[in-house]
């Protein structure tokens, strides 16, 4: 479907709700890339239905973006001949990751951590491409994916100098880093967030990945309690960033 007229709430509501219903996660973004930042999106984001539908809803969206990360990871494996650079979820990181780095000041000789990096770590190759002298660690509860992640940096980056480390992100000590970059599926939020209020270095530049708005369909926003206690910590907002389709990055200083 294309949207070439805007149909009433109530119709929207029910696009969403049938999408939902049949797994078609890709309905559920073109609705919140057609109407974000638009009349509707209030509307829709009252609307005490789709209110109601809001938990089912973003824990569907993220069994199926951690299954297309997955996919994708495998078709890239399977077909190296064809180069990393070439799909269009990678060429959108690739963008998008320079424009956190620049607000974020991470520049080379940066000790940067990535909590929640996945099976297909495309956002340290991207830093890599970008800052090209900065210490890069992946971090993730699974061991799985953290051994994936090796595997597909030996095979597309063999020469990087990324590690990654196998653990929790509400048990991890992060003194050392400069630069702490939390992934928005990473749970949980609060303890993740937590734990680097507890251990990380003063100076330590974080940023987390989240969502505003209409985003909201199939992202938790960050949360009310992690807010206050950033805020209770010390961290203030220092910018926010926009530009990944529906995704942006709040970056927090000391």
């Amino acid at each position: 479907m294309t949207f070439t007229e805007i149909p009433p709430v109530e119709r929207l509501v029910c696009i969403v709700r049938e999408a939902m219903n049949c797994g078609d996660m890709p309905m559920i973004e073109r609705i919140v890339l057609a109407y974000r930042g638009t009349p509707y999106e209030a509307a829709l984001l009252e609307h005490p239905e789709l209110e109601a539908l809001l938990p089912a809803l973003r824990e569907q969206y993220c069994i199926y973006e951690t299954n297309d990360e997955w996919a994708l990871r495998a078709g890239l494996i399977a077909t190296p001949e064809k180069g990393f650079g070439g799909s269009t979820p990678i060429a959108r990181t690739f963008a998008y990751v320079p424009l956190e780095a620049v607000a974020a000041g991470i520049e080379d000789g940066a000790r940067y951590c990535h909590v929640g990096s996945g099976p297909l770590p495309e956002t340290l190759l991207a830093l890599r491409n970008f800052v090209g002298r900065a210490q890069l660690t992946g971090v993730d509860q699974s061991a799985e994916a953290i051994q994936l992640s090796r595997e597909f940096v030996q095979v597309f980056a063999p020469r990087s100098a990324i590690s990654f480390l196998h653990a929790a992100g509400d048990d991890l000590d992060y003194r050392g880093f400069t630069h702490i970059h939390v992934a928005a599926l990473v749970r949980p939020e609060y303890g993740t967030v937590q734990s680097i209020c507890d251990t990380a270095d003063d100076n330590v530049v974080l940023l987390l990945r989240t969502v505003s708005g209409l985003g909201s369909l199939v992202y938790q926003p960050l949360a009310a309690e992690t807010e206050s206690l950033l805020e209770a910590r010390g961290f203030k907002r220092a910018a926010t960033v926009r530009g990944h389709a529906i995704m942006q990055t709040a970056i927090y200083r000391r």
